[in-house]
């Protein structure tokens, strides 16, 4: 007779949502790992045999909510109208950075764990390396589409989801931060009018093929 499974998936699922509630109100480095086996009924050993490691209980707590996001509540079917599209996943992004602001700083101190020298967290969750291609490819996916309908423009699709993404986040994290020289009726307002300003700049401002041609245009009107 095999020996009983003390450690089951029933638990395992136990531990990945109490640690989501735990991420929540303590944030990423506030979960501990005594309170959360206490809380579960568990022991730690459980943690380290279901997962492998704190860490990685935690990176899979991020995919989750991330493939939550992204696979459920995101409806990613675009409109006519790229430009509505980038502002509805802009404002996606921003009411889930701001509803549950530890979780979303979580998110990005997961990446940081699965990336620091000498951790074994990638390595026993494979996934968490790609933590930060979650929330790059519907980025991503939006600039290319943009590209694509502004062909004479020399936009760089990679470039811009990088640009939009730092954008993104670093408003909703002085946001969260209560550091933005706003009131509160304007940080809405204020972040739309960022995104559209920078859609205006793609697609009327970014140089097109013909630059070097008003380049050697004005040069020659210097000459004469």
């Amino acid at each position: 007779m095999g020996r009983p499974r003390i450690y089951d998936e029933t638990l395992r699922e136990r531990l990945i949502e109490e640690a989501r509630q735990m991420l929540t109100v303590d944030g990423y480095h506030g979960v501990s790992l005594r309170v959360l086996t206490r809380n579960v009924e568990t022991s730690t050993n459980a943690v380290y045999t279901l997962f492998g490691s704190k860490e990685a209980l935690m990176a899979e707590v991020v995919i989750r909510d991330l493939d939550r996001l992204f696979g459920d509540q995101y409806d990613p079917n675009p409109s006519e109208n790229s430009e509505d599209d980038l502002l509805k996943f802009a404002t996606f992004y921003r009411k889930h950075a701001t509803a549950d602001p530890l979780a979303f700083a979580g998110t990005f101190e997961a990446m940081e764990e699965a990336r620091r020298p000498g951790s074994l967290t990638d390595r026993i969750n494979p996934e968490a390396k790609n933590i930060a291609a979650r929330i790059h490819a519907p980025l991503l996916s939006l600039c290319q589409r943009i590209v694509d309908e502004v062909p004479d423009k020399e936009m760089d699709a990679q470039k811009m989801a990088a640009g939009l993404w730092a954008l993104l986040h670093g408003y909703v994290s002085l946001e969260n931060a209560h550091a933005l020289p706003l009131s509160e009726e304007e940080v809405e307002a204020a972040f739309e009018q960022s995104i559209h300003a920078l859609y205006i700049c793609w697609v009327t401002v970014v140089p097109s093929g013909d630059t070097q041609e008003l380049v050697d245009e004005d040069e020659q009107a210097t000459v004469n």
